[in-house]
């Protein structure tokens, strides 16, 4: 049963929980009964999602970090350009029973791209580089390879920061501790002991977004080469020390007298990260140290600089630069959210073990900042949602009510089952006694909710799923997820033994033919060198993967011996060699 490690997981969980709510820590003193209350509305009423369930009780941030299977959760209050409160819930370190407070340091993944945005921004206030010219300009120890790939077209630093320089997205790998670590030039050309290819063009530049570490990392050699200082010096004195944000590192290594003040990293089942942390060798991408009070430093800043009243780094006029969007929501080194009638400044990060998320207003001086030392970033929204509501955030938080209806455990197998949307990935759905739950391969298991007979929803993950029949029995699983709509399959499960039934050489004249191979858990078929898969729907019969085309194998005395190929109502007979 698929369950057994997730039972042996919310098991672990339990206990773990018994630990987590001795304390939850915070740090400041004579809070007003006003801010007071606050805390406690924000800790008490934690919605599970973007649904809210009629009925359901509610939920506090400790009950949502059992849940969630985190941690450690360090949070930070913007109210009237302040910041208001800031506390601690939760492990640093289980094992060691460490505590988080406000002071604990966690890996903050890509907000560290804000930072390095503010201090390249600063470059061009200077007059030391066109945010909109070749970067080959300013580049010297090491030059971009231009290629077919690009037509033509240079790309700038603005393109580098809001992810719209056609760059491959791979290059953003961490490294365990004791690995070798590559510079920054092995990363770049793909050279040992860097763990990813050469950063080179994917696409013409400035024609869409594709989210892209690489282009940090050129933006980050690109300050170096200008200024002759490493990053960390460099990133130290024009951005962190004019912010007072004394304990924020760009270092691989935390300092040695700070250790015991960082958090160590988990992984979403629970299971401490080997080392405790990651590398990241592109330090401008992702590599920063910090506690979400020192965040909220360059929060204000930014929306008082953006009101002209404060250019400690940034002028009015770069900061707004900086918050334009240049594509799609993206801006250099942030993405703008509209939210109703308000727009919010952003960015969030993902490191193994560690999950960062800010958003400050545009209109007036509010904002969050929380961080978790865990893969599983769902309870940042759901804390964000919190915050808002007990601050009223006007529209930030507006929730779509759903009724869940009974349904017995029989009705839930009906449902159960592989449905596939790649070749690669596939969504599984499961029951454990009467909770049923969805997982896309290679992501934790979530709940799902039935709300009328093959419709569900999925409250802390916003999806929806309604299962399509064929004979009264559930074929199709249409999958809606951030906008988006994927009509999925469902396939059946096929022994090695029963699969390799069909495996052969398959003959439709002298020039055709179609080799078929067990692939895992699926039928690879190639023909004139062209590849593609085949998954079972029933005995027999196969649908291929992106395409109308469905495959009939034809038997003679239980032996398969025919391949009847189906595309858009024509059948092609392959003979069996």
């Amino acid at each position: 049963m698929v369950f057994v490690k997730v039972m042996l997981r919310r098991f672990i969980l339990v206990v773990q929980f018994i630990c987590l709510t001795l304390f939850a820590l915070g740090q400041k003193k004579d809070l007003s009964n006003t801010v007071e209350e606050r805390i406690k509305q924000v800790e008490g009423n934690v919605p599970q999602g973007d649904y809210e369930i009629a009925g359901a009780p509610k939920q506090t941030i400790l009950d949502r970090m059992k849940f969630h299977g985190v941690k450690g959760v360090s949070i930070a209050v913007i109210n009237n350009y302040e910041v208001e409160w800031a506390k601690g819930y939760g492990w640093a370190d289980s094992s060691e029973q460490r505590p988080v407070t406000p002071e604990t340091f966690f890996l903050i993944g890509s907000i560290s791209k804000s930072l390095n945005a503010m201090g390249i921004l600063k470059l061009a206030q200077d007059n030391k580089i066109d945010i909109h010219a070749d970067i080959n300009n300013y580049l010297t120890s090491w030059k971009f390879p231009y290629d077919s790939i690009s037509k033509g077209k240079k790309i700038t630093m603005a393109q580098l920061l809001s992810h719209s320089a056609g760059l491959t997205t791979s290059g953003g790998s961490d490294y365990q501790r004791g690995d070798t670590i590559p510079t920054i030039y092995d990363i770049l050309d793909g050279k040992r002991p860097a763990n990813s290819p050469a950063v080179r063009s994917e696409y013409e530049p400035g024609t869409k977004f594709q989210y892209s570490n690489n282009g940090s990392s050129i933006a980050m050699l690109t300050a170096m080469d200008i200024t002759k200082k490493t990053y960390e010096d460099y990133i130290k004195e024009t951005v962190l020390k004019p912010l007072g944000m004394n304990n924020t590192f760009f270092a691989d290594i935390p300092p040695g007298n700070l250790k015991q003040k960082f958090a160590t990293g988990y992984n979403e089942d629970g299971t401490q990260l080997k080392g405790k942390y990651s590398i990241l060798a592109q330090q401008a991408g992702g590599a920063a140290w910090s506690t979400p009070s020192e965040i909220c430093k360059y929060i204000i800043e930014m929306q008082l600089s953006l009101k002209g009243k404060s250019n400690k780094i940034l002028s009015k006029e770069n900061t707004q630069m900086m918050v334009t969007p240049q594509i799609a929501n993206s801006g250099l080194g942030v993405f703008v959210d509209s939210i109703g009638s308000e727009k919010y400044f952003q960015n969030g990060g993902g490191r193994r073990g560690f999950t960062s998320l800010y958003y400050g207003s545009f209109k007036d001086g509010k904002g969050v900042v929380i961080f978790v030392n865990s893969s599983n970033a769902s309870i940042q929204k759901e804390i964000g949602y919190s915050v808002a509501m007990a601050y009223g955030w006007e529209d930030f938080y507006k929730p779509k009510t759903k009724t869940i209806i009974p349904m017995s455990v029989k009705e839930l197998e009906e449902y159960e089952g592989e449905y596939v949307f790649s070749h690669e990935a596939s969504v599984f759905i499961d029951h454990e006694g009467t909770g049923f739950y969805a997982a896309v391969s290679g992501q934790s298991w979530y709940n799902i909710f039935p709300e009328a007979k093959d419709k569900f929803f999925g409250q802390v993950k916003e999806v929806e799923l309604e299962f399509v029949r064929s004979n009264h029995a559930v074929n199709k699983l249409i999958y809606k997820v951030d906008g988006r709509t994927e009509e999925l399959k469902k396939r059946i499960a096929l022994s090695d033994d029963e699969l390799n039934e069909y495996v052969g050489e398959y003959v439709l004249n002298d020039t055709t033919k179609v080799l078929l191979s067990k692939d895992g858990n699926r039928i690879r078929a190639t023909i004139n060198e062209h590849t593609f898969y085949m998954f079972p729907e029933i005995k027999d019969n196969f649908f291929v993967l992106d395409t109308q085309a469905k495959v009939e194998f034809v038997r003679t005395n239980n032996i398969v011996n025919k391949l009847i190929y189906n595309i858009n109502g024509e059948f092609h007979e392959f003979k069996r060699k």
